[in-house]
């Protein structure tokens, strides 16, 4: 399923098949690095409902500089570390554990 997602207050409304859902989602800057190339990015990372030491649940990558090749990426935000895929040409939405 596709979820196309706009900023609503400290939120983000998805737009899906279901409808409208809103979810406690912070637009985060990060910096993306793998295929020996680093650049800044954008992640939007949902809130935790449980008290994990992150504080997040999920990730995805939501902006990066187009020319990064598909390939796995370490991804820094909010001085937290993890692993990611770009897929032909798309971000991975990552579940953080």
């Amino acid at each position: 399923m596709i979820l196309k997602g706009k900023m609503q207050g400290e939120s983000v409304v998805f737009e899906g098949e279901w409808g409208q859902m809103v979810s406690g989602v912070v637009l985060l800057p990060g910096v993306v690095c793998g295929s020996d190339s680093e650049a800044d990015c954008e992640v939007l990372a949902w809130k935790a409902e449980d008290r994990t030491p992150h504080g997040y649940s999920q990730f995805k990558v939501v902006t990066a500089p187009r020319h990064l090749p598909d390939g796995c990426y370490t991804v820094t935000f909010n001085g937290i570390a993890f692993s990611t895929t770009k897929q032909s040409g798309w971000w991975i939405m990552e579940s953080l554990s």
